[in-house]
């Protein structure tokens, strides 16, 4: 399939659209402002002009943003999600659950085990085995998880968080990706179109790339913990009450598990 083909799907379906789509424009932007530039060279005169650079900007546009955004996401896994996460036994769908991390209340997250443990029939570790070999611990509450995602797979509030997470996450590939397209237009902007404007664009692209890039590790954490904490708090509130929110039943089935 092409990527012209899918790319009607970017903008129809939210979870394209969020997770890869708006990654993929942030990253193709000083692309199309260089094209704009080095069009521009082209002598050509009036509409003509105008609508050969749209045109030219239209096709890189769709042919960059399937690329930019596949890529976007491939870089996000490897030098964040799988780093920061140790190959996702360190996700905070695990860590909120051990006994060393305080971020949820003692009473909570001891009744939040003990309803796992009952449905996925998976003691999990103890505190003292939990100090003996965090690594093991991690791995039985990776895997006793694995119930509390395809429980609230159906959950409107989960899956969207779980969307936002997918697109903070990729949204550092892509800034990668942005802050090296953006070098370009910042170094020979004035001298490629005779005005410092895309000299300024340039430059400004790339310190919002790289502020970016520099929270990286604080954006997928934060992401990722909003996530979790969404989706126990939709897991204890069908337990309860038997819906994702009080008084209300699953919604359309999204997904269970990290974001494509």
């Amino acid at each position: 399939m092409t990527a012209m083909s899918k790319l009607p799907d970017f903008f129809h379906d939210d979870y394209d659209y969020k997770t890869r789509a708006i990654p993929g424009t942030i990253a193709l932007i000083p692309c199309l402002v260089l094209s704009w530039i080095l069009i521009g060279k082209i002598q050509i005169q009036g509409w003509i002009a105008i609508g050969s650079r749209f045109g030219v900007l239209a096709v890189i546009f769709v042919a960059g943003l399937y690329f930019l955004s596949s890529v976007s996401r491939s870089l996000s896994i490897y030098f964040w999600e799988k780093r920061l996460f140790d190959e996702g036994y360190d996700f905070p769908t695990t860590r909120l659950l051990l006994h060393a991390d305080a971020r949820l209340s003692k009473q909570y997250k001891r009744r939040l085990r003990m309803v796992i443990e009952c449905q996925s029939h998976i003691k999990l570790p103890s505190k003292k085995a939990e100090f003996e070999d965090r690594i093991s611990a991690r791995h039985v509450i990776a895997d006793a998880v694995k119930t509390v995602k395809l429980e609230t797979r159906g959950c409107p509030l989960t899956r969207q968080a779980l969307i936002d997470y997918g697109m903070y996450r990729n949204l550092l590939g892509a800034s990668g990706l942005g802050l090296l397209a953006s070098i370009p237009p910042g170094l020979w902007g004035k001298v490629l179109s005779g005005v410092w404007t895309y000299t300024v664009i340039g430059a400004f692209l790339t310190l919002v790339y790289l502020i970016v890039l520099l929270c990286g590790d604080t954006i997928i954490s934060w992401a990722g913990t909003r996530y979790a904490e969404r989706m126990f708090e939709d897991y204890m509130n069908i337990k309860d009450n038997g819906g994702c929110l009080k008084g209300e039943q699953h919604g359309p089935i999204g997904t269970a598990v990290l974001p494509q």
